[in-house]
């Protein structure tokens, strides 16, 4: 409807309201429907939880490797796996749309991009909107919720998702109209096609920023970055709440699961393990597992993309000169390493003099008492 109203009411040289600058808007403007169906489905495709004990095992044996096995121990207690195969199936259906609209955007871009194109397929899908419920009518639907979408079905939902690459194609049309014909109820296809908004409309929006952003002029470049800062901000302050109540759940879990399993140790273990080594491991261990916890929730996706988008402006801006990365980066990992491999002896002996501190603590509060009396 943008591209149709544009067509009408052209703005010839204007500052800012640039064709490039307009391509982008057109796509970056459906975020504020996207975030809207991000919080009203949030608690429908968030993938983790903070249940303590797992209702059932996803996995039919436990691993005995320990890297396998302590995964399979957090996705029971942490995730919900229906919800992660899930978003595999989504992935899967990004994947025709990405094979077929990158290589062919700047083409679609060129001839497709016009008002006649977009009123003449406004015109075909709501013909064929009329056609595919007049043909569902009588049909009994086979997959009536997401969790019965199996891997073929996704596969052709992204197939008919890629009609949505023509201007003026719905995409939520597309998908649902091909949820319905290969058998999924009206509203399993529609909720389908919600989640697969998220990443596809994400995946849009970058791709336009990243095609025009270097043809803006100042004042356009101004008003995304304070957008896009205010937007910084806010995403920020609630991920550090997140992640403070998701590190602070972790542990508290952690600590109760610990304390419940010193109640049933053996004679032998009590022998083994001395109180204060016991206190140590429920308070400084536990703590510093929630840092890190917290630190790896906010870190762990932000930094291996910073560095890959860094690196790749890099060359895209410096040329040449950004082949400096090339040397710097094996230089800091082995600096790194050295640094980690004499840190270790160090950390472990601090934590030895945490046991002993606490020991010393222990027998002076013992003393008192006695003391005392």
């Amino acid at each position: 409807h943008m591209i149709l109203v544009d067509s009408f009411w052209k703005t010839p040289n204007h500052p800012v309201l640039t064709e490039s600058f307009m391509n982008m808007f057109m796509v970056v403007i459906q975020f504020g429907a996207i975030l809207a169906v991000v919080v009203l489905y949030f608690g429908k495709f968030w993938p983790f939880h903070r249940r303590r004990e797992p209702r059932h095992s996803w996995f039919a044996a436990q691993s005995d490797n320990a890297l396998v096995g302590g995964l399979q121990g957090f996705c029971d207690h942490y995730c919900y796996m229906d919800k992660i195969i899930m978003w595999l199936k989504i992935a899967v259906s990004c994947l025709p749309a990405i094979l077929i609209g990158l290589p062919l955007d700047d083409w679609m871009d060129a001839h497709l991009y016009n008002g006649v194109v977009v009123a003449a397929m406004l015109i075909l899908y709501g013909v064929g909107f009329l056609f595919v419920e007049r043909y569902n009518r009588s049909r009994k639907p086979r997959v009536t919720s997401v969790a019965a979408v199996t891997w073929k079905d996704a596969a052709l939902i992204g197939v008919f998702q890629v009609l949505a690459l023509v201007p003026g194609t719905s995409r939520s049309g597309a998908t649902i109209l091909g949820g319905i014909l290969i058998g999924a109820s009206r509203e399993t296809a529609a909720e389908y096609t919600f989640f697969l908004a998220i990443p596809v409309m994400f995946g849009a929006s970058l791709l336009k920023l990243v095609k025009f952003g270097f043809h803006f002029t100042g004042t356009q470049f101004a008003v995304l970055l304070v957008a896009m800062a205010v937007a910084s901000l806010g995403c920020g302050s609630i991920a550090a709440v997140t992640c403070a109540k998701a590190s602070s759940g972790y542990a508290k879990n952690l600590r109760h699961d610990m304390f419940a399993r010193i109640q049933s140790f053996s004679f032998e273990n009590i022998d083994r393990f001395s109180s204060a080594s016991l206190v140590t491991r429920m308070t400084t261990d536990i703590s510093n597992v929630q840092m890190s916890f917290m630190m790896l929730i906010r870190m762990a996706v932000r930094s291996p993309l910073m560095f890959l988008f860094a690196v790749i402006m890099a060359f895209i801006m410096g040329g040449k000169l950004a082949l400096t990365f090339v040397i710097v980066i094996p230089v800091l990992v082995f600096g790194l390493f050295l640094i980690a491999k004499k840190a270790m002896p160090a950390f472990r002996a601090v934590f030895k003099k945490y046991d002993r501190l606490n020991e010393s603590i222990e027998e002076n509060v013992r003393a008192m008492r006695v003391v005392k009396g």
